[in-house]
């Protein structure tokens, strides 16, 4: 599935503006959990230099969270069943 999709997608799921999810500041919580999962579910099937064009960021960056949502869902059941829930949006 290309980035873009993936970015609208996470948009809707959350109420946040695509652009929120692509600007450059890092910004809060609500804001950086749904661009960071979104990068990492884009990474699954993508290059890191596509995804990061698409979210506006370096591909370390995309790199950085796909690790980064590795470890916390690991960690935070609540934060593993948002990354299950937006995957199941994305495959319907």
């Amino acid at each position: 599935m290309n980035p873009e999709t993936i970015l609208k997608a996470t948009a809707a799921h959350y109420g946040i503006p695509e652009a929120k999810l692509k600007q450059r500041r890092r910004g809060p919580w609500k804001i950086s959990w749904p661009r960071l999962l979104a990068m990492s579910l884009a990474y699954e099937d993508n290059t890191g230099m596509k995804v990061g064009a698409a979210f506006n960021r370096h591909y370390t960056a995309v790199v950085y969270a796909a690790k980064r949502v590795e470890d916390l869902c690991e960690t935070d059941a609540a934060l593993a069943k948002e990354r299950e829930a937006l995957k199941c949006r994305l495959m319907n």
